[in-house]
């Protein structure tokens, strides 16, 4: 209904999302590397806060340069987003410029914790999420779980494409027999870079709250049509007449809204397999 539809705008709004992520984007505690080219460009900024005095500067800015002094050394081989906003600031007040473009561009990975998976990027940034390698995970998500981007399917050949989509977008990934299936294990750095896209990745799965960002109504042909394939080949099926996708949606209700429910629901008793199931029928919410 119309209410509905209000609310998807407003989270549309509030939440547009992106599609292109650049280096300080991301959050403080990611770390990231350099290739030679970005060590020396980061020197050189490195020497000329280095003749104002490092202890000078470190003390009247608050800014710790020797962990700067320790990466330049090769003594340290991450970096922090922090650490490089505070450089790009205290660079700032002395009229050294920084080139972001060129730093960006020399990033080689980005990780952000030590039992995370680093992403490795061919190009360094900015990271486009419109392209048909992100398509493909997009796709999966109504199947992964959000916050930790773990995958389950007792496909081995599905889960396998999946792993081999991680490595074309820099992910080296592996997945593992858990019950009757495979799983992959978490990778939170996709999280992460879905939630710069305009998911809402502390939700543990899709839900009728959480929407897939307005700006995938702007992507190409090829991007949608990878994604819509995915999200059948989780989600639904193709018959000789219909196509059909369903999922098993979580809707958030107050209170209030669940006492409405469960006052004007009616209980009914499914037997499938071996197993009682306790559902509601409901002639309008």
């Amino acid at each position: 209904n119309e209410k509905y539809l209000d609310r998807i705008f407003n989270k549309w709004k509030n939440n547009p999302g992106k599609n292109v992520v650049h280096l300080f984007d991301l959050p403080n505690q990611i770390t990231i590397e350099l290739n030679n080219n970005g060590r020396l460009g980061l020197g050189k900024i490195y020497q000329r806060l280095k003749g104002r005095g490092l202890d000078k500067l470190s003390r009247k800015f608050n800014v710790n340069l020797y962990k700067l002094h320790d990466y330049i050394n090769n003594r340290s081989k991450k970096l922090t987003i922090k650490s490089l906003k505070e450089i790009k600031e205290l660079s700032s007040k002395f009229n050294i410029n920084i080139n972001i473009e060129d730093l960006e561009k020399n990033v080689v990975s980005i990780k952000s914790g030590r039992r995370s998976n680093t992403l490795i990027l061919k190009t360094g940034f900015p990271i486009k999420l419109d392209t048909k390698e992100w398509a493909f995970i997009f796709g999966v998500i109504p199947d992964s779980h959000l916050k930790k981007f773990t995958f389950y399917s007792k496909e081995e050949k599905f889960i396998k494409e999946i792993t081999d989509r991680f490595s074309d977008i820099g992910i080296n990934s592996s997945f593992k027999q858990k019950d009757k299936g495979f799983k992959i294990g978490s990778n939170r750095m996709i999280s992460l870079l879905m939630n710069l896209a305009g998911f809402n990745f502390n939700k543990r799965q899709i839900t009728g709250e959480t929407l897939f960002p307005y700006w995938f109504l702007e992507t190409s042909n090829e991007f949608q049509s990878i994604l819509l394939s995915k999200i059948i080949d989780t989600e639904g099926n193709i018959g000789t007449r219909m196509l059909r996708i369903s999922q098993s949606n979580l809707i958030e209700l107050s209170k209030e809204e669940i006492k409405n429910i469960k006052t004007n629901g009616k209980s009914f008793l499914i037997k499938q397999s071996n197993s009682t199931v306790d559902i509601m029928q409901f002639s309008k919410l």
